[in-house]
């Protein structure tokens, strides 16, 4: 029944309260706990592909804040584009939750920092979501949407490990019957399972 009624009251899922009420108490040196680190690559024929990625991250101490407040996507505006699709903080406070959007304000297009010397050329772009209502204990939650239509065979790497706690980490490739992807493990002790 709460959980219905702080639906109804903030428009989360169930899905979403889920992932935000993951205990993060377990780490007393890490900055944040990564609750959610969910990527989604669709690969076109053409090898042009659409990556879709949120990731949900809560903030334990001020290092946190500090260093997390910000989300920074690199990409290449020759042939790439980045749509932030959902921007969000959520304050929990005695189990009901409090959703804040970001401001479209803060979200800004710049310069990658390795291309500010070179103005007059510059293609390395990134898109900065600035999460200025965040506060130790808050979850910020942002998905975005990048589009390559470059028309080259791609590599790709995921680290299924950070210098933060990592609670759930997912990973999904669409392709056609036609493409066949090479997956290569490195330092993989565990399980890897392909569905």
């Amino acid at each position: 029944f709460n959980i219905y009624a702080v639906e109804l009251k903030t428009g989360l899922k169930n899905e979403d309260l889920l992932i935000y009420k993951k205990k993060s108490d377990n780490y007393p040196n890490a900055s944040v706990a990564i609750l959610l680190d969910e990527t989604y690559m669709d690969i076109e024929k053409d090898f042009s592909y659409t990556l879709k990625r949120r990731i949900v991250k809560k903030i334990l101490n001020y290092k946190g804040k500090k260093e997390h407040s910000e989300i920074k996507v690199f990409f290449d505006e020759r042939y790439e584009s980045v749509n932030i699709e959902k921007a969000i903080t959520v304050k929990e406070e005695n189990d009901k939750y409090k959703v804040i959007k970001i401001d479209k304000n803060a979200i800004r297009e710049i310069d990658a920092p390795f291309d500010s010397g070179n103005m007059h050329y510059a293609v390395h772009k990134m898109k900065v979501a600035a999460f200025s209502a965040v506060e130790e204990g808050d979850i910020i939650d942002i998905t975005y949407i990048l589009k390559n239509s470059q028309k080259k065979k791609i590599a790709t790497e995921t680290i299924f490990a950070g210098s933060e706690p990592i609670y759930t980490k997912k990973f999904t490739l669409s392709f056609w019957e036609t493409q066949s992807p090479i997956i290569n493990k490195r330092n993989w002790k565990g399980n890897f399972q392909i569905e």
